[in-house]
């Protein structure tokens, strides 16, 4: 598992490296797969998705 705070920091380092090779981190994308349990309800996942889009400071979209 995967937290938020270790996501901040892979990201710091891609944008890091981006900078470094003369690309424009902005226009870097990044996806984040969010795995469930099976028995999760939709709201456990959804508020999962909510509060990690909070921390890290990204849509949902």
């Amino acid at each position: 598992m995967t937290d938020a705070d270790t996501v901040l920091e892979q990201r710091t380092l891609i944008d890091r490296f981006a900078t470094a090779a003369g690309r424009d981190p902005s226009l870097i994308d990044a996806v984040m797969r969010v795995d469930t349990a099976e028995s999760a309800s939709p709201a456990e996942v959804a508020g999962t998705i909510k509060s990690l889009a909070e921390h890290t400071g990204n849509s949902t979209s």
